[in-house]
């Protein structure tokens, strides 16, 4: 197996898995948008299990 570096970007509104080789070829990607729940004025909050799953759907499909 060579080795890969995998690139994690959980926004806002969704993440993004990237999959590079050694050298930085890009290898593959993926990106899965997640609700964003209203909050009341000055309050911001999310699930944090709602992106670990969006972590692990994008990267069995990256």
């Amino acid at each position: 197996m060579s080795d890969l570096i995998i690139v994690f970007d959980v926004g806002t509104t969704g993440s993004r898995t990237i999959i590079f080789d050694i050298d930085g070829k890009e290898i593959g990607r993926a990106y899965e948008e997640y609700p964003l729940e209203r909050q009341p004025v000055g309050i911001s909050e999310q699930d944090p299990m709602i992106w670990w799953n969006s972590v692990k759907n994008t990267c069995n499909s990256s």
